[in-house]
């Protein structure tokens, strides 16, 4: 994702629920694989960091690559008034609190609607629910 697409909210799925307990400006990115939480926002967070096993690369919107070994796992979110988990990555993002991401989208199968602006959740055993 360009800065140019992240400065125009017509082309990208946001929303604001709580996060930890906290409102968070949240982007759902199929861009991504990991799901990330920005610097500022991770002080806020119940759960202590743990170590990567392995270093996690991340290449930024202009080019840089970053090397993350931190991670924040099991952060409650609520969507729709139901509970869920993400684990998050800590990264310097500016325009959002979280960048929920493939790896979280599909094991929640979600199906993402660019056109409609929605996010559809079709999880097993659970009534399905869009946010």
């Amino acid at each position: 994702m360009t800065a140019e697409e992240v400065e125009n909210p017509n082309d990208v799925v946001t929303g604001t629920f709580p996060v930890c307990s906290r409102s968070a400006y949240v982007l759902f990115d199929m861009g991504v694989t990991h799901s990330f939480v920005s610097l500022s926002f991770a002080r806020y967070l119940s759960t202590p960091s743990q170590d990567l096993e392995i270093g996690l690369a991340v290449e930024t919107p202009s080019g840089n690559t970053l090397v993350v070994d931190k991670v924040y796992k099991s952060c409650d979110l609520i969507l729709c008034d139901r509970m869920m988990l993400v684990d998050l990555v800590p990264l310097a993002i500016l325009k959002f609190d979280v960048i929920l991401g493939m790896d979280w989208l599909s094991m929640n199968h979600a199906s993402v609607d660019c056109f409609k602006k929605e996010v559809r959740f079709a999880i097993p055993e659970q009534i399905e629910f869009v946010f």
